[in-house]
C-alpha cells in the first residue's frame, strides 16, 4: 500500500458515492444551494487532527460575491478547528487553522468553473493549493484545536455560511501532503 493511501483519514462516502473518480472533470457532485444546505460528517477520533493535515475538494461555485462561501470546515464551539473556504468574501479562496490563522489565495475563482483546492498544514506552516499550485504560505506554529463537533461541507453552524454550487471528490488526511502529491 502506498504512503498516500496510508495517510486518508475520511474520504466522504456521500461524496464518493457520487463521485466520477475523473480529476479533471466531477461530473455527479453534491449541489449546495447557498441558503441551507450542508453535509454533515459526525466527530470522530480521526478528525481530531493535531500535527498535520491536508484538506482537498473540487468546488464549482455558481455565486461568489461577498459571502464566505465554506467547502469544508471542523466546527469547535464559536470557531473552528480547520478549515478550506472557496470565497473569503472577496471572491479568493482561503484556507483557516483553529487558531483563525489563515491563507488567501492572490485572485478570485471563477464562477461555474471547476477548480480544486487545497489546503496542507505541516505542523508548522498552513499553505493553499489552487489547481495544484501553491499559491499562499504562512507560519503558523500551532497545534490544531481538537473538537467534539462535527465536520461540514457546504456550510457551517457556527457563522452560517453557505456554499451556492457543486463540491466533489472532498478528501481529509492526517498529514501534510507534498506539492507532488497535491498535484496528482
Amino acid at each position: 500500500m502506498n504512503q498516500l493511501a496510508k495517510s486518508y483519514i475520511i474520504l466522504i462516502p456521500l461524496v464518493l458515492l457520487v463521485s466520477t473518480g475523473a480529476a479533471q472533470q466531477p461530473r455527479r457532485a453534491l449541489t449546495f444551494d447557498g441558503v441551507n444546505d450542508w453535509v454533515t460528517v459526525a466527530d470522530a477520533n480521526s478528525l481530531d487532527l493535531t500535527s498535520g493535515m491536508t484538506l482537498e475538494a473540487w468546488v464549482y461555485p455558481t455565486a461568489l460575491g461577498s459571502a464566505w462561501r465554506t467547502a469544508i470546515m471542523k466546527e469547535r464551539p464559536s470557531g473552528l478547528a480547520y478549515a478550506l473556504y472557496a470565497n473569503d468574501g472577496a471572491g479568493r479562496p482561503s484556507a483557516f487553522t483553529g487558531s483563525e490563522l489563515g491563507v488567501t489565495g492572490s485572485s478570485a475563482l471563477t464562477a461555474s468553473t471547476w477548480t480544486h483546492l487545497a489546503a496542507t498544514y505541516s505542523g508548522s506552516t498552513l499553505r493553499l493549493f489552487v489547481n495544484g499550485t501553491q499559491v499562499a504560505t504562512r507560519s503558523v506554529g500551532s497545534a490544531l484545536r481538537v473538537s467534539a463537533n462535527p465536520l461540514r461541507i457546504g456550510g457551517n453552524a457556527v457563522w452560517n455560511e453557505w456554499f451556492q454550487g457543486r463540491i466533489d471528490e472532498v478528501r481529509v488526511y492526517n498529514r501534510a501532503l507534498t506539492a507532488a502529491e497535491v498535484l496528482s
